[in-house]
């Protein structure tokens, strides 16, 4: 039976019959206490308003915590792909793009086992599709210079003009792999500090920890574990790099910068060689007397000393007999007016 129950009384109002029972009303009876309804009855009646809220702010904070930490490594890989992606867009032909020209001047410093020196490289683009190439290497004895033009390579070194022959694939695998090399590169294991936007350049703060075996420690000579501080500033729309510095222990030893559109670069040693209409035949024998014997034949400028670019496990001689071996003495005395004939033995293993 519920809470509530039928009980008769008598009705007392005038005109009734107390003797008639069929009029009743409802009573409340006492049936005892529900303690599961009563309890949870006290409990929501008292909840404190503090704990609905502090459940709610929990709640808030964890969202909130949830997206800044989406959003710093979000951050953090939009800077990892973005400096990775510098490499791709940093070539020669990207810094070509819609200038005639570019200059590389690159300085290095507190070198292990050479003197400081700085290097300018010229570089433009012949109508043909090949590189001419200026380099101007300054150092604090001697002032080298280097031209590649109609795949040929001319050096100068403060004495003599020279002329190298180039072998097979010499010039797409040394002449055209400097030229390119001289864009900078990063190693693909730097930290990115900071980021800041300086109108249309970007310039970036980057860190790297010198590991054994890698050029920080073989070229320069710095300790494993040594950091090196980058500074790189770079366009923003096409990611290619204007300059860059390098720092360790506070120090700079390393620079480079971009210039475009400048004078055209023509030495001296070189102009006067384009002068020199008379030529000679210089020849080149690699393999003379085997079944891979190949031959090569370059018109040399008079007044121009002729030599050929080293070769990985061949050595070079001034005799068919191979007997004696080429030597820059032996440049230094050649008569640079008549034929010369090299001949590249390969060396036994």
């Amino acid at each position: 039976m519920s809470d509530q129950e039928l009980i008769q009384e008598p009705n007392t109002e005038a005109g009734t019959d107390p003797a008639n029972t069929g009029s009743v009303r409802k009573k409340k009876r006492y049936q005892g206490y529900d303690v599961d309804k009563i309890k949870n009855r006290k409990h929501s009646g008292r909840r404190p308003w503090f704990w609905k809220v502090l459940g709610i702010s929990l709640l808030l904070s964890m969202v909130i915590v949830a997206g800044a930490c989406m959003y710093f490594v979000a951050g953090d890989q939009k800077k990892t792909d973005y400096l990775s992606g510098i490499n791709e867009a940093n070539t020669m032909d990207a810094l070509l793009e819609g200038h005639k020209n570019i200059t590389i001047t690159q300085s290095y410093s507190h070198l292990a086992d050479e003197i400081d020196y700085t290097s300018v490289r010229y570089v433009t683009k012949t109508k043909s599709g090949d590189y001419y190439s200026y380099l101007k290497i300054e150092q604090t004895e001697e002032e080298n210079k280097e031209v590649i033009k109609d795949k040929c390579l001319y050096r100068y070194d403060g004495s003599f003009s020279r002329f190298y022959g180039l072998i097979g694939d010499d010039y797409e695998k040394v002449c055209v792999a400097e030229i390119e090399g001289s864009v900078y590169q990063n190693n693909g294991k730097e930290t990115i500090e900071d980021e800041s936007d300086k109108g249309t350049l970007i310039n970036i703060k980057a860190s790297y920890t010198v590991q054994d075996g890698d050029s920080y420690s073989t070229t320069f000579g710095f300790e494993p574990g040594s950091r090196i501080e980058k500074t790189i500033i770079l366009d923003k729309e096409t990611r290619i790099i204007t300059s860059a510095t390098e720092e360790c222990n506070d120090e700079e030893f390393y620079s480079y910068l971009v210039e475009y559109d400048g004078e055209d670069k023509m030495p001296r040693f070189y102009q006067a060689i384009q002068k020199k209409k008379k030529s000679r035949k210089c020849m080149v024998y690699k393999d003379y007397g085997t079944e891979n014997s190949s031959f090569y034949t370059f018109d040399v400028p008079y007044d121009v000393y002729f030599a050929v670019l080293d070769q990985e496990g061949y050595k070079c001689y001034v005799d068919a007999e191979c007997t004696r071996e080429f030597s820059e003495y032996q440049l230094q005395v050649e008569n640079p007016e008549g034929t010369v004939k090299l001949y590249l033995k390969k060396e036994k293993e």
